[in-house]
């Protein structure tokens, strides 16, 4: 008896162990569990990779989400019903082990130009929260896609006709969206409107939540400005100049790492941001970076021609490495690798290592063809951040090409 309880508590150590070498976390947000880019997946290996599956779900620039169970992601598809041309985004639900299609809501939506939904979907517990490029807002089932309830911000004269590409964010009972001139809150449970700021034209990024003055805030860039305000009220708390259209900054602690146009070091504090270093000579950068060890990564734009990944010092600024992999491209960061997706759509993992530029694995990512089948590699671009969840890792194009690969 004795022997048997002794094999049966080695048995649950060593299981303990083998849970603990491998941790799973979700990746249910833009950019990961904190909005950071980085992934707690650990102890995988690039000779483990493979590819499990594919699938298209229209254009567009929506990255994957993910819950381990479940994959989402949005696009814009056309097609022809009884002669007419009709253009509808739609929100896919795929089994994230085969990619085989769980369910799908749709609505019409006009492409356009940069066609296709730009914001990535947020899974919430058991909800799906979407917004289109045209600010429809949908709160769905996460199970079977019901729709919990729906808002066309557009068409209730809420906000005006825009590329909306910051995804949802949930702090509290709000649902956080970069909607008009400094941000919308709507009532997660209902779609009810909490707040809303000014109308206009709202920019690209996706709120970052921080504590500021005791309360709940959001940090974008508006215009040529940095502004913090309460999540609850939307009421500001601070502004500072700053210029941020694409890129939105990188929260580190109480520090905040902006590289839109050109690379700078912020200290956050209650009172507002103070400039702690500025580089103006590395370049602008169209995609956030990710960060590891005091050191950033991401890819910087020396000139139409040339845009770079690049290693900076955090603590000072300074350039540690650049390496040309093509035209942008975009990166995500998992157990101290690089994982990144170059614009041409080579799957590339390498060393996050401000020693040098070390590449680890290099294969095709997606397929570069138009969704006719055509090879487009001018027209087809690869500008959407990986995901990484639950021992997979998954690429987009614009065209809507998903391309799932497993690191088990």
């Amino acid at each position: 008896m004795k022997k048997t309880l002794s094999v049966l508590i080695l048995l649950l150590i060593l299981l303990g162990l083998q849970a603990c070498s491998k941790n799973r976390p979700a990746w249910t947000s833009w950019r990961g569990p904190v909005g950071d880019g980085t992934s707690g997946e650990m102890l995988w290996s690039v000779d483990k990779i493979s590819e499990s599956w594919r699938f298209n779900v229209g254009k567009g620039h929506s990255a994957v989400v993910s819950n381990g169970k479940y994959c989402y992601s949005q696009g814009n598809k056309m097609s022809i019903v009884d002669g007419d041309t009709l253009e509808e985004e739609y929100v896919y639900c795929l089994d994230a082990r085969t990619g085989k299609e769980i369910w799908h809501q749709k609505y019409p939506c006009k492409a356009e130009g940069w066609p296709g939904p730009g914001a990535t979907p947020l899974i919430y517990k058991d909800k799906v929260y979407t917004i289109g490029r045209q600010a429809k807002v949908l709160c769905l089932d996460a199970a079977n896609g019901d729709i919990e309830w729906e808002r066309d911000l557009v068409a209730d004269s809420l906000a005006p006709k825009h590329l909306y590409a910051g995804s949802p964010v949930v702090v509290g009972d709000v649902l956080l969206l970069n909607v008009n001139k400094a941000g919308t809150g709507l009532d997660k449970n209902t779609g009810e409107t909490i707040w809303t700021s000014q109308k206009g034209v709202s920019q690209f990024g996706t709120p970052i939540i921080k504590m500021i003055q005791g309360k709940e805030a959001a940090i974008l860039g508006i215009g040529k400005k940095l502004v913090a305000f309460d999540v609850q009220t939307g009421d500001t708390l601070w502004h500072t100049d700053f210029t941020s259209a694409c890129a939105p900054p990188l929260l580190l602690g109480d520090k905040l790492f902006c590289s839109d146009r050109h690379a700078a070091l912020y200290q956050l504090n209650d009172e507002g941001a103070t400039l702690l270093w500025e580089k103006k000579k590395l370049g602008r950068a169209f995609q956030t970076f990710v960060a590891l060890d005091g050191f950033a990564y991401g890819f910087t734009s020396v000139n139409r021609k040339s845009q770079p990944l690049t290693c900076i010092d955090l603590a000072t600024g300074e350039e540690k490495w650049r390496q040309e992999l093509g035209r942008w491209g975009a990166l995500s960061l998992s157990d101290g690798k690089l994982v990144i997706l170059t614009g041409d759509g080579q799957f590339v993992v390498a060393e996050a290592s401000p020693e040098a530029y070390n590449e680890l694995h290099r294969s095709n990512g997606v397929t570069m063809h138009d969704n006719e089948g055509i090879k487009d590699m001018k027209g087809c671009f690869c500008w959407t951040n990986p995901s990484i969840a639950d021992g997979r890792l998954y690429l987009r194009n614009n065209y809507g090409d998903i391309t799932c690969f497993s690191v088990d």
